[in-house]
């Protein structure tokens, strides 16, 4: 049974790419996630606790460990987004926008979060080498994607538009390195998300200027 976790036990192989079992489930799952959220639907978080239990064993199995531990993180933000979501009866109301100040907190609190978890994430196997036997890959720019990713999901709990301009960002880095470190599946997926979140975000704006123009 442990085996399905194992990014070595193969489901299929496409255009000769080993496709395991847990890189499918996860992908798969990924896709409903953020096809859910571009929609504003609820369905967004329990497909997206799905999605981050598989990535959270795949990102342990290739050494990206700032995205391991990111994945803790977006389970307690799905948990709180799922709350959060279902305390609303109108899902287009709620919508909002960042003033120019929080812009530029938020453009801060990315770089601090990319440095601070990057000098963490690239020592990681010198402070704990029993349980990380190799050096993370690529630590920085594995941070700078966690960061953003940390700061867009509270926005997308919050319901906040500016949380898709950020998750086009992270997609656009995200599909590059899990090219580089040989996840190809997931590499396709994130090109995925990023016309996911293009769409999002266009929606999200929709939505939020129509509720402008016709408040209730």
């Amino acid at each position: 049974m442990l085996d399905l976790f194992d990014l070595d036990y193969i489901f299929i192989e496409i255009f000769d790419y080993p496709l395991s079992y847990i890189e499918l489930f996860g992908t798969l799952m990924g896709v409903a996630c953020v096809y859910y959220a571009s929609k504003n639907n609820v369905l967004t978080w329990p497909t997206g606790l799905l999605n981050v239990t598989a990535s959270f064993i795949i990102f342990y199995q290739v050494y990206l460990y700032s995205d391991m531990f990111l994945q803790l993180f977006f389970f307690a933000t799905n948990v709180y987004g799922w709350l959060y979501w279902n305390k609303q009866s109108d899902t287009t109301s709620n919508l909002t926008v960042l003033s120019n100040n929080q812009r530029v907190v938020t453009i801060f609190t990315i770089a601090f979060l990319t440095v601070l978890i990057g000098y963490l994430s690239s020592n990681l196997h010198v402070w704990a080498s029993e349980f990380f036997k190799h050096p993370a890959a690529f630590p920085y720019i594995d941070a700078f994607t966690t960061g953003m990713s940390l700061v867009a999901t509270v926005f997308m709990a919050r319901r906040i538009v500016e949380s898709w301009v950020l998750w086009i960002l992270i997609d656009i880095v995200s599909c590059v390195l899990y090219y580089q470190k040989g996840i190809l599946f997931i590499s396709l997926e994130f090109v995925v998300f990023l016309f996911l979140a293009i769409y999002g975000c266009w929606n999200w704006i929709r939505l939020y200027r129509n509720d402008k123009l016709n408040p209730v």
